[in-house]
């Protein structure tokens, strides 16, 4: 079973990278963040547990900052289950293929509804996630999928939402059969 932490991150507690490299270390699987980026100024809804507002809710980081500074311990986790993939798999060849993100979040006109903050944050955090996973992949010697190029083009500029579910996250058929066709390519690339 897994475990994961679910964190209020405010500058008044532990800097999330801090937090992230210590659940890490300690075994869980997930950090969670608040999703409050707004908070109204009115008060004229009154907080639902009752009394005032409290304090931390105005003091509350954007969560896809607290998630971007907490990329570092991503390519720690990631050294390590591929050298655990390399210890089990000693003395047989072996082709492991890396796959990165054509988003971290939502993408196409899902994040376009988000409006261009959401989506400078997703491009931001995205780069970032990515270019751990492909240093990695050099590092190990491992093949290396850039997903953005496949559902986005080369310059990442096409609208990948044709290869999207209706949940704007998840590849659907297509774009599953578009990652599909990417892996086969890198395999028989190996075998000639």
């Amino acid at each position: 079973m897994d475990f994961g932490i679910s964190y209020f991150p405010t500058d008044e507690v532990i800097e999330p990278a801090v937090l992230a490299r210590m659940a890490e270390e300690r075994g869980f699987e997930s950090v969670f963040v608040t999703e409050h980026t707004h908070i109204p100024a009115s008060r004229e809804t009154p907080y639902p547990a009752g009394g005032e507002l409290p304090r931390e809710y105005a003091r509350t980081h954007d969560p896809f900052v607290a998630l971007a500074s907490m990329v570092s311990s991503t390519e720690r986790n990631l050294d390590q289950i591929v050298a655990r993939v390399h210890q089990l798999t000693a003395g047989r060849p072996i082709q492991l293929i890396l796959l990165d993100y054509w988003s971290v979040w939502l993408g196409g006109r899902y994040a376009d509804a988000e409006g261009p903050v959401y989506v400078g944050a997703v491009t931001s955090v995205t780069n970032q996630v990515n270019t751990v996973i492909k240093r990695t992949a050099v590092d190990t010697d491992s093949d290396y999928v850039d997903l953005r190029a496949i559902f986005k083009g080369p310059d990442y500029d096409s609208d990948e939402t044709p290869y999207l579910a209706s949940d704007g996250d998840h590849p659907n058929a297509a774009g599953h059969q578009k990652i599909a066709a990417a892996m086969v390519d890198l395999i028989r690339q190996r075998l000639h």
